[in-house]
């Protein structure tokens, strides 16, 4: 995990993207593999869905926390897992559409 992290640091800095939001990124990220119990490569669909709907629900974060969770999950699995994780990256597009 610390390889992935380092590298969506790096691929977020390049981006030219702050050090607040890269590091409300990481920690986003951070938390949902906490929170599932499972690494990044390893989520489906519904783990993500879950992850999601959790944060809403239970959590009843603002829209823009939830904005700031799908951005990270997105710019991950967009730009760091090399399209191997399609289905994932298909229903964080349907996400994003929603809001």
């Amino acid at each position: 995990m610390e390889r992935l992290r380092d590298r969506m640091i790096q691929e977020l800095r390049i981006r030219g993207k702050a050090e607040r939001t890269i590091g409300a990124s990481v920690q986003n990220l951070r938390l949902m593999t906490e929170r599932t119990g499972l690494l990044p490569g390893r989520v489906t669909e519904g783990d993500i869905k879950a992850y999601l709907d959790d944060l809403l629900v239970e959590h009843r974060v603002a829209a823009s926390t939830y904005a700031q969770h799908l951005a990270a999950m997105r710019f991950f699995y967009t730009h760091l897992t090399e399209g191997s994780m399609g289905r994932v990256h298909e229903a964080l597009g349907l996400m994003t559409a929603a809001l």
